[in-house]
């Protein structure tokens, strides 16, 4: 085998090696978070946090409408006390009772409408609540499937591995380097495959004399994207 078929080879090998490595670190990703999870335990946070506010509301209205109760009972004993005499106190007095009953009926309506948000939050982190457990529930399960594959890809990486150390074995040393180097400028693929008179990898025809030098073996990288050219 030309080293040129081995190093073809060995491009394979790392091929298989660096999908390996992607779907590892995925699967990692997965295992440890939770995008959409993560998104709703924030939102069932944020609505909490809209309900406390909603009671903190509602606990200061129903506190104010106490005070105005109040209010309203004293004058409304004062009016039926002997102590008003003179019809100018006796009208202060109603003035104030009136403003007190009408305060007191704008603090109840904004009470109810309180109240609607309470409710209507309330249901809504109830509805999150049972979102989130169904999310949990179905994430353990799916954990275990991707421990799962994680394992059987060790398993498969252990192969691939071996495999690479016996391709790597008959490629002198400064091609493996020039190789390498090529793999990490050219995304992983440092040798094209040649199709027709195209390279494989830029699908771009090759000069006449670059094909026939290919043809006769030698190492020749493609005039378009720089990559080795391997005819098989």
């Amino acid at each position: 085998m030309s080293v040129l078929a081995d190093l073809a080879a060995l491009q394979e090998v790392d091929s298989q090696r660096d999908e390996l490595i992607t779907r590892t670190r995925e699967l990692q990703r997965l295992i440890a978070d939770d995008p959409h999870l993560t998104e709703r335990q924030q939102l069932r946070a944020a609505v909490q946090q809209a309900l406390r506010e909603h009671r903190l509301i509602q606990a200061r209205i129903e506190g104010e409408i106490a005070t105005e109760q109040e209010q309203i009972t004293r004058r409304e004993e004062l009016l039926r006390s002997p102590s008003i005499q003179d019809e100018h106190s006796y009208l202060a007095v109603q003035q104030e009772l009136d403003h007190h009953r009408n305060h007191t009926h704008d603090l109840e309506d904004a009470l109810l409408a309180t109240l609607e948000d309470v409710e209507v939050t309330d249901r809504r982190l109830a509805d999150l609540d049972r979102e989130i457990a169904a999310l949990e529930a179905g994430r353990v399960e799916q954990i275990k499937v991707w421990k799962k594959e994680l394992q059987s890809i060790v398993t498969a990486g252990r192969g691939i591995e071996a495999e690479r150390v016996r391709r790597v074995a008959p490629i002198p040393a400064d091609t493996l380097q020039h190789y390498e180097r090529l793999r990490r400028e050219k995304g992983g693929r440092a040798v094209s495959v040649v199709q027709g008179h195209m390279c494989g990898a830029c699908r771009l025809t090759l000069s006449a004399g670059t094909f026939t030098r290919v043809r006769g073996g030698s190492f020749v990288h493609c005039d378009h994207c720089g990559r080795l050219l391997y005819l098989p």
